[in-house]
């Protein structure tokens, strides 16, 4: 009777390792095929209110987690923006726990993006490409009460190799945000998130190029509003052809913050450093959306300004004039597209 009863249980148990074989072979070849994936793309131009196509593959496994990849992902862009895709994905690959699932807990272990290539444009009215899908996105963040019985964390977020290109038709000009990493700890929302950011700037217009490196916390909220950054700073390393040839890349590290209400940001106890200069202080920006518009007190240390004319300047005649051995400044500026201007020197 034993006997049977084994051999009966190992059957049973053979039977069940074959039959979830099977249907994770059938759910890998089927979430590969032209229907599968004219589902997906068509039910995310649903939720998106935008053109959707994959050009990639796409993979599945479901145990021990529920795993997804996706290959060539692209967005596209809102009417009047053009024919390109807002965004292009070069893989997503994200996986989840099953067993959590069961008591409504969403619990994402990965969620990897690689190759993000995003472009974000202002047209000459003002008005952004992504603003209607961010207003969308935020009139349904309120969902039903059956969904707020639900919660959801991500236990890490890694972004690689992405790319941001800012067009800005109203103000005339471009920026480029490229080789962006991004990764965070565990994303819960509502809760504050370490999280990292490294990337390469450039603005062609003025031959500025830089190296950020941000870091901080960040809250991410379950009614579409906008996230929260807290302990922020931020470390840049400018250089391009605006410098001197033998000059030295410039430096700048701050605090930051900011507001997204009026779409400011400030640099608090901010440090720099360029052309030998070494400076302090606390500057904000006006409305991002109008353009380059920075204001704020500066103190610049003790210089030599006959070394740096020499050095930077070796055409102008210095040589007879007495004096320009020590200097120091503290004024308030303001910093625009078109330049700076100093008031209230000292």
């Amino acid at each position: 009777m034993l006997k049977r009863l084994a051999r009966f249980l190992v059957e049973c148990l053979v039977a069940l390792v074959l039959v979830c074989t099977g249907v994770l072979l059938w759910a890998s070849y089927y979430i590969d095929t032209g229907e599968f994936r004219n589902r997906f793309t068509q039910t995310l131009e649903n939720v998106l209110a935008r053109p959707v196509t994959l050009d990639g593959d796409m993979d599945i496994t479901v145990w021990p987690r529920l795993a997804l990849t996706v290959e060539g992902l692209a967005i596209g862009d809102a009417p009047g923006f053009g024919n390109g895709p807002a965004v292009r994905f070069h893989e997503i690959a994200v996986s989840m726990r099953l067993i959590p699932l069961f008591s409504k807990d969403i619990e994402v272990e990965s969620l990897e993006l690689s190759g993000v290539e995003g472009v974000v444009i202002r047209n000459k009215k003002g008005v952004f490409n992504w603003q209607s899908l961010l207003d969308r996105t935020a009139s349904g963040a309120s969902g039903s009460s059956q969904e707020q019985d639900w919660t959801f964390a991500v236990n890490s977020v890694e972004i690689l190799d992405a790319e941001i290109l800012f067009h800005d038709e109203m103000g005339g000009t471009e920026y480029k945000l490229s080789g962006i990493d991004i990764n965070t700890g565990t994303v819960s929302l509502g809760e504050d998130v370490p999280f990292s950011l490294k990337s390469d700037f450039s603005w062609a217009d003025q031959g500025i190029i830089a190296d950020l490196s941000l870091g901080g916390m960040v809250r991410v909220m379950d009614d579409g509003s906008p996230p929260v950054f807290s302990q922020t700073s931020v470390q840049a390393k400018v250089y391009g052809g605006f410098l001197p040839k033998n000059a030295e890349p410039g430096e700048f590290i701050a605090k930051v913050d900011l507001d997204w209400d009026k779409r400011t940001v400030t640099f608090e106890d901010f440090k720099a450093s360029l052309f030998g200069l070494r400076a302090e202080g606390d500057v904000t920006s006006g409305d991002l959306e109008e353009g380059v518009d920075f204001k704020g007190h500066i103190t610049v240390h003790p210089f030599a300004p006959r070394i740096l004319i020499a050095k930077y300047a070796p055409e102008l005649p210095i040589k007879d004039v007495d004096g320009l051995t020590s200097s120091a400044v503290a004024a308030f500026v303001r910093v625009t597209e078109n330049g700076a201007n100093f008031e209230n020197l000292v």
